[in-house]
């Protein structure tokens, strides 16, 4: 009998507990305010772009407690369930798991889980935990609300424990800083319009860059943490370089000030020298085939 009872119980627990949690109409979930409750700790949890933050599934203000089935939706373009699965918490014992599941294409999850005699029932605690991770490259701040959309709470004898469901939210925060500044030519009325900026990172490989308007400003974003070189380099002028740019802040602006790039590398070698001057001075009033923009 004990076999039979066992193989009827994981029947009925299988059956009831997909039911419940694929029905999309959250009948599970108490309206009317109650004592119980099922929420999120905590009820808004922080992670940071392409980094993963825990999120506990808790019971509160509640006894007797032996099984629970709920079902979550969330924004798959911003949070993804790290493997796919839940963490079985302590309230109910996770003595026989029904259903642990996430799918990240759609947004959603859900878990059934139930003690088995002679296990005592419960009086609240963590139900299980969900790892989220935030997606990667986010360049804004952004939240997902994580909604529960059905839940069930049983006592030993399957009758349900009224309780509230309290939604929660995931806030993903951009892990970036930002860089700004300008350039300007040396001795060149026309403003600094053309001039390109380069975006280097540590190992000297450029991650982006811009060419400048008549303004001459630039703004770049980096990865806190991470090194970064600017570089700006214009026709016959000497290429200039910041170096060591850096930042542990996620927001921050790191302002450049103006750099200025100096005049004179006639033959473009990265020097200004006697090789500059005597080109210049060799061919002093002469006219040129192209019309030379400094």
């Amino acid at each position: 009998f004990k076999y039979l009872f066992l193989a009827l119980l994981l029947t009925l627990v299988t059956v009831l507990g997909l039911g419940s949690v694929m029905n999309a109409g959250g009948a599970g979930v108490m309206a009317a305010p109650t004592a119980a409750l099922l929420w999120l700790d905590p009820p808004e949890a922080v992670g940071v772009t392409g980094s993963s933050t825990t999120v506990g599934v808790e019971l509160s203000d509640v006894s007797n407690v032996y099984g629970i089935e709920f079902s979550m939706e969330f924004d798959p373009a911003v949070l993804s369930v790290v493997g796919e699965s839940l963490t079985p918490g302590t309230c109910p014992a996770p003595t026989l798991v029904v259903l642990n599941t996430a799918d990240n294409v759609a947004g959603t999850l859900g878990y059934v889980a139930t003690q088995l005699a002679p296990v005592p029932p419960c009086d609240g605690g963590t139900a299980a935990s969900i790892e989220f991770m935030c997606a990667a490259g986010l360049e804004n701040e952004v939240t997902s609300p994580i909604t529960i959309t059905a839940s069930l709470i049983s006592d030993p004898d399957g009758l349900p424990i009224a309780h509230t469901a309290q939604n929660g939210a995931v806030r993903c925060e951009a892990n970036i800083f930002f860089m700004e500044g300008a350039v300007e030519l040396q001795g060149w009325p026309g403003g600094p319009a053309g001039v390109q900026v380069e975006l280097k990172n540590a190992a000297g490989a450029t991650v982006d860059s811009t060419v400048v308007g008549g303004d001459g400003a630039f703004s770049f974003t980096g990865n806190t943490g991470e090194t970064f070189s600017l570089v700006a380099s214009y026709d016959r002028y000497l290429s200039i370089e910041e170096a060591g740019i850096t930042s542990s802040t996620v927001g921050e602006v790191v302002n450049l000030g103006t750099g200025r790039l100096p005049a004179g590398d006639i033959n473009g070698d990265g020097l200004i020298n006697i090789l500059d001057i005597s080109g210049v001075a060799g061919n002093y009033g002469k006219s040129a085939p192209e019309t030379w923009a400094p």
